[in-house]
């Protein structure tokens, strides 16, 4: 059964801490999405940069705010996971970005199937000393040897992952 390609609602969990100037970045990728039925769970650690003041100023998408000491990424994120309340979610970190305006429109029309509960993935381009690369290889075309494969071989990172709730539910909570 098809459902309404703007229906779904992508619950982004983003992580800061004392990462302003990748806060920024992160937060101006969101708001510039195209697809805008979004809810996005902001959660800072006691950042004591201007983080929390670039936060105030991108309160306009900002659903959820919470601040305060937490016992690191993993908790932070089972935190996030809590006020979900998206059929997929997606954990960001700050100085993460989208690459497009339309990553949000095209992953809802990709899954518009109600019956879609698992987890998607995408390419990722890591940078790092100036080098950067692309997770998986553009080099190869995907099909479903070469995922299995890539799959055994490496592990998706949560940049590039978007995960029904219902999914995760049925696991539980991220692991520490």
């Amino acid at each position: 059964m098809n459902v309404p390609v703007d229906s779904y609602l992508i619950s982004v969990i983003l992580i800061n801490f004392n990462n302003a100037e990748g806060l920024r970045k992160t937060l101006n990728s969101l708001d510039i999405q195209s697809y805008k039925n979004y809810q996005l769970i902001y959660i800072d650690a006691g950042s004591t940069d201007e983080s929390i003041q670039i936060a105030d100023s991108y309160s306009h998408i900002i659903s959820k705010k919470i601040i305060g000491e937490d016992n690191g990424i993993y908790d932070a994120m089972n935190i996030g996971i809590k006020f979900a309340n998206g059929q997929y979610f997606i954990f960001l970190n700050s100085g993460d970005y989208l690459y497009s305006p339309d990553v949000f429109s095209y992953f809802s029309e990709q899954t518009n199937n109600d019956n879609v509960n698992h987890v998607f993935f995408g390419y990722a381009s890591t940078i790092s000393d100036n080098t950067s690369w692309l997770f998986p290889s553009s080099k190869y075309t995907i099909n479903i040897n070469i995922l299995k494969k890539w799959l055994q071989e490496y592990e998706p990172t949560h940049q590039q992952c978007f995960s029904h709730i219902l999914f995760v539910n049925s696991i539980a909570m991220i692991h520490h």
